[in-house]
């Protein structure tokens, strides 16, 4: 999705619905025997502007592998802006997760010895571009009479 700030600046919200993933502990670099993995993002990782390059391993499990994915694809559409169809000047990363969903949320990484969002965050330099929202918060402003049909639906749906 991409917004215009009042000031002009083009945000794009990167969005990603989590309702009932869960992940193991497989390491996708380990698994990688001609590391590819590792020639396609060390290089992004230590030159990104959000993500911490300290130590890589982390971002190579799941679901670290596809929030890093994600930053880095974000902030390669706004660095290569003059030649993208969507240009952007800045992001916010959401991450849609129903708060039941413990699996996910509550679940301690042997990677990091920390549950999911303690965890990633400790990966980013601005802890300002990344939400975590729930279904129910995300959908509030729909929940007027109005649009009472529409709201009863999502919450049957997916919380």
């Amino acid at each position: 999705m991409l917004g215009v700030h009042k000031d002009g600046r083009r945000i794009l919200f990167p969005i990603e619905w989590k309702y009932v993933e869960a992940f193991g502990n497989e390491n996708k670099a380990a698994d990688d025997p001609r590391k590819t993995r590792k020639s396609r993002y060390e290089n992004l990782i230590d030159h990104s502007g959000q993500l911490q390059s300290t130590s890589h391993d982390i971002y190579y499990y799941e679901p670290f592998y596809q929030l890093m994915r994600q930053t880095l694809w974000v902030e390669q559409m706004i660095s290569n802006k003059a030649t993208e169809t969507v240009k952007a000047d800045d992001y916010i990363h959401i991450r849609v997760i129903p708060s039941a969903n413990n699996e996910l949320l509550k679940k301690v990484y042997p990677c990091s010895n920390n549950d999911m969002e303690g965890t990633w965050r400790s990966c980013l330099k601005d802890q300002s571009k990344y939400h975590i929202v729930s279904p129910r918060d995300l959908f509030s402003p729909i929940s007027s009479n109005q649009y009472r049909a529409l709201a009863q639906y999502l919450e049957m749906r997916y919380w």
